[in-house]
């Protein structure tokens, strides 16, 4: 049912530094900037955000993927559960380690092979809201999630922290009939930097595949792990709601489809959405849409 992450909530205290560091560092556009509007704060669920400065930006490889950032609260310490880190496409890593030095952009975890593959290196920082973001050269094409065509491009995977990893995959397949594999234990370094754990300790992980070059990554916590936090009407902290495209027909997507409401605001243009909440909280939006990255791979074939 889902074909790839059409869009990404990320609240900032100061929207003029979030889109310049994202503009010099990772050469993202700004595609528009106004208030948020009362239908999209409707469309949240969150009625505080009606007229809060916000600004649409994406990569220059100019992908149908977006990044809102709307000025709000900063992201919270790290390991508190829902929605806590996004994955970017880089087509260099070394290049990008670079561009950070010279940034606003802090270095959490310096670039390494993926425990799981060595044809993946990466490199997490922290941006100007305490953000957390990894960034990722891609050399396994096992892994289904493309290439970057610029040098700091999409959105490929995002992260969400729960308790109770099958339990949440189970939801998603109950709930969206997602194509969810059972969870398998992986090598966390910045999860066991996090809690304080031994290095080297694995924890449990479960991928939920779209349709598209794109993952839900659910990292399960320790029970001592505390829910995100976000102000009477608003929305949660730092990364605050994720929206995946879908053009699914069925009795599942008919279901949700009734509960939709249209949204004319960019980048929705008319498009009808549904917001949903994970078992821990996290806000995942759907959207009826045609896939942009799916277009782009088939013309690629």
């Amino acid at each position: 049912m889902l074909q790839d992450f059409f869009h990404v909530v990320v609240q900032a205290p100061s929207l003029d530094a979030m889109t310049e560091a994202y503009a010099r560092t990772f050469d993202y556009r700004l595609v528009a900037a106004e208030p948020v509007a009362p239908e999209l704060a409707r469309a949240w669920g969150a009625p505080a955000m009606v007229g809060r400065r916000s600004a649409l930006m994406r990569p220059a490889s100019g992908v149908e993927s977006w990044i809102r950032f709307v000025e709000g609260e900063a992201a919270p310490e790290l390991g508190v559960l829902g929605w806590n880190g996004i994955e970017l496409l880089v087509e260099n890593l070394d290049d990008v380690e670079a561009r950070i030095a010279r940034s606003p952009f802090r270095v959490f975890s310096p670039p390494q092979a993926l425990s799981i593959s060595d044809k993946v290196r990466f490199m997490q920082v922290i941006g100007p809201s305490g953000e957390l973001l990894f960034l990722n050269e891609m050399g396994d094409p096992a892994l289904r999630v493309g290439r970057a065509r610029s040098p700091v491009d999409r959105p490929f995977v995002l992260t969400c922290g729960t308790l109770r990893v099958a339990e949440t995959l189970e939801w998603f397949r109950r709930t969206l009939g997602a194509d969810a594999a059972e969870p398998f234990p992986v090598v966390m370094p910045a999860l066991n930097r996090i809690f304080g754990f031994a290095e080297g300790s694995a924890h449990a992980l479960g991928m939920v595949r779209m349709a598209g070059p794109c993952i839900l990554e659910l990292d399960e916590y320790p029970l001592s792990a505390m829910p995100k936090r976000s102000a009477p009407g608003a929305l949660p902290a730092g990364v605050a709601l994720v929206s995946c495209s879908t053009e699914a027909v069925g009795p599942v997507a008919d279901a949700l489809k009734a509960r939709s409401v249209r949204i004319d605001a960019p980048p929705y243009d008319g498009a009808e959405a549904v917001l949903l909440k994970t078992p821990e909280g996290a806000l995942l939006e759907i959207v009826w849409r045609r896939s942009g990255l799916l277009e782009q791979m088939a013309s690629a074939a």
